[in-house]
């Protein structure tokens, strides 16, 4: 399997900090539900993965990634596929015409691919 990274991503708010929703393809063969996510401090988006909430290796509640880059390379080219699918995608749209959650067919997001 090659290294190649495909992400679809909707824009989406929640309030809360979620301003998108999508899949990240690895190497055309295996997909993983992403979201993007914008820090109140700074306004920085960051990628997020599948979780669970679970004990860290100190034995603290958290949350525990269930599916993730493993290389710091991979992480990174992850983040750019996931965050330039955000900066081109658009937000979903109700039937009203106004903003809303996505469906199982997102608004028109083009896929973006990086090695």
């Amino acid at each position: 399997m090659d290294n190649k990274y495909t992400a679809r991503i909707t824009k989406y708010s929640d309030g809360k900090g979620l301003v998108g929703l999508g899949s990240l393809v690895i190497g055309g063969g295996f997909a993983i539900d992403v979201h993007v996510r914008e820090r109140k401090s700074d306004g920085q988006l960051y990628v997020t993965y599948p979780q669970r909430k679970g004990k860290d290796k100190d034995g603290k509640d958290g949350y525990i990634e269930t599916a993730h880059p493993i290389t710091k390379e991979d992480r990174q080219a992850a983040i750019d596929a996931v965050l330039e699918a955000y900066k081109n995608a658009k937000p979903a749209k109700s039937q009203s015409g106004a903003a809303d959650a996505p469906t199982d067919t997102p608004a028109d997001d083009g896929d973006i691919t990086f090695s």
